[in-house]
């Protein structure tokens, strides 16, 4: 357990600097892009547009790094319990896998919508960013020509909507951590419809089996971190091909 909190400890600070770097480095490469693409190119982009580019560099590089992060650490520890797993018994273990397998694939299933609701919010987010930046750059105007009132209710509109697809987008995500907690439950509902609970203490193995699902149950966290891990991963998707967008362009185009 203390290699463990060591090993823990040490991942999570190499992250932390590996995040760091990539924010600063990444956070400059775009403000450079921009700075650096011919006035034609970059006058094509909206004020509001550019500034969300660079302003959402942290938090795309933040939760890219974390998912990671979490994925190699949680897959590390995952190890040493699937080697006790299968030194208690094999045949539970290959039961277990295939719940897993089963479950993975359900999970698996909602990747498509969580991609797609992501890049709707990215782009409902871009689009309010826009406008808000635009109101600000007219105030003088919108005041003179007593616009603030619909002005406001094309703001109240768009968030509205925003927060509909946010929405969306949640039922999708918080579905992926209940499936993957159902696991042990679904092991223990097959283990005992298969075997018998009288037979199953004349050969006294109950002391086995309650070993066997302590472990499981700590093997199953790790397996949420991960799998929830590739599920924010997906949802991230769209804001680095957002980013991606950016630095693709070619500056002598």
């Amino acid at each position: 357990q203390l290699l463990q909190s060591f090993s823990l400890y040490i991942n999570k600070l190499m992250s932390k600097f590996i995040e760091a770097k990539c924010l600063s480095e990444v956070t400059y490469l775009v403000h450079k892009k921009i700075l650096n693409l011919k006035f034609p190119i970059v006058s094509n982009f909206k004020i509001g547009d550019l500034s969300n580019y660079v302003n959402q560099c942290p938090l795309t590089i933040r939760f890219q790094i974390e998912g990671l992060t979490s994925i190699f650490i949680a897959s590390s520890i995952s190890i040493s319990y699937i080697l006790l797993l299968l030194n208690i018994s094999y045949k539970l273990f290959l039961l277990v896998l295939l719940v897993t397998l089963f479950i993975r694939y359900l999970s698996k299933q909602l990747y498509p919508s969580i991609r797609k609701f992501s890049q709707e919010a990215i782009n409902s987010e871009v689009l309010i960013n826009k406008k808000v930046v635009e109101n600000f750059q007219g105030l003088r105007l919108i005041h003179v020509s007593g616009m603030q009132n619909n002005v406001n209710d094309e703001i109240k509109a768009k968030v509205i909507k925003h927060e509909k697809i946010l929405r969306k987008k949640a039922r999708k995500l918080e579905l992926v951590a209940p499936l993957i907690s159902f696991t042990p439950i679904l092991v223990i509902c097959l283990i005992s419809f298969f075997f018998n609970i009288d037979n199953l203490k004349t050969n006294n193995l109950l002391p086995i089996l309650g070993t066997f699902f302590v472990t499981l149950q700590r093997l199953n966290t790790r397996i949420t971190s991960i799998l929830l891990a590739f599920a924010n991963l997906q949802d991230n998707s769209s804001r680095i091909k957002r980013l991606d967008e950016i630095l693709s362009i070619k500056e002598d185009q």
